[in-house]
């Protein structure tokens, strides 16, 4: 069995990989500038939110 301080890092690194990294690439992109780089950013961090919500509705949430 595993520590716990290891599972957490175990559990934390695709969570980073999905969230973090997207909106860090838009922010730090050379393709857009100014204020187009935050709205990326937010858009990169929102929608990904939008599509695992859509996911569960189809198929993790338990049909009658």
């Amino acid at each position: 069995m595993l520590p716990p301080l290891l599972w957490n890092t175990l559990l934390l690194i695709p969570v980073i990989m999905v969230l973090v990294v997207p909106c860090l690439s838009a922010l730090f992109s050379k393709r857009v500038s100014g204020w187009d780089r935050i709205f990326w950013a937010l858009s990169a961090l929102l929608l990904s939110w939008l599509g695992y919500f859509l996911y569960y509705y189809v198929r993790v949430r338990p049909r009658n």
